[in-house]
C-alpha cells in the first residue's frame, strides 16, 4: 500500500511532483525540506529518500506554527499563524495567544510591517479582537469548518490534534 494512501503528508516530499506540495512542507518544516534536498542530492537519492520515509526516518515536524490564516480590512492586516495540528478558531484574545503566533499591522502607517502591534496584546486588545473577528467571520464564509480538509489525506488525515476543532 502506498504511503500516500495511508495519509501520510511527508510522502509528498518522495514524490516531488507538484511545487504547491513542496511550498507547503516548506511552510510547516523548513529544516525537513533540507533533509529532504541533501538527500535527493546524493547518488541514488529518490531511492534513499523513498527508503527513509518507509522506515518512518524522515518526518516533517507538524506541531511547528506554519499555516496561515490572515485578514487584512483596508487598514490593518492580522495574521495567525498555527500549527496545521492545531487548527484553532480563537474567539478571545487569550484564545488567539494559546494556540498561534499572531502579527498585527498598521499598514496605513507601516506599510513595511515593521511593528508588530499583536506584540503589546493589553494595549491593542480591542483591535486584536475586531481583527480575529474579522478573520472568523472570513473562514466561516469562504472555508467553512476549518479542520484542515484542504490538506493530505483530507479530515481523517490527523490535522486536528486538539479539541479547537470543536470551536468550529
Amino acid at each position: 500500500m502506498e504511503l500516500a494512501a495511508q495519509g501520510k503528508p511527508w510522502f509528498l516530499a518522495v514524490n516531488l511532483v507538484n511545487p504547491h506540495d513542496i511550498m507547503f512542507i516548506n511552510t510547516i518544516d523548513g529544516e525537513f525540506l533540507e533533509k529532504v534536498v541533501a538527500i535527493l542530492q546524493q547518488p541514488d537519492g529518490k531511492a534513499a529518500l523513498k527508503e527513509a520515509v518507509k522506515a518512518g526516518a524522515m518526518r516533517p515536524d507538524l506541531m511547528k506554527r506554519g499555516a496561515i490564516r490572515s485578514v487584512f480590512d483596508g487598514r490593518y492586516k492580522l495574521v495567525r499563524y498555527f500549527s496545521p495540528k492545531q487548527h484553532n478558531r480563537p474567539d478571545s484574545v487569550e484564545a488567539v495567544s494559546r494556540l498561534n503566533d499572531v502579527e498585527l499591522f498598521d499598514l496605513q502607517t507601516d506599510p513595511l510591517e515593521l511593528n508588530n502591534l499583536a506584540l503589546d496584546r493589553a494595549k491593542q486588545r480591542d483591535l486584536l479582537e475586531a481583527m480575529n473577528a474579522k478573520l472568523n467571520a472570513l473562514i466561516e464564509k469562504e472555508v467553512g469548518e476549518d479542520i484542515g480538509q484542504m490538506l493530505p489525506g483530507g479530515v481523517d488525515g490527523g490535522w486536528v490534534a486538539t479539541g479547537a476543532v470543536n470551536d468550529v
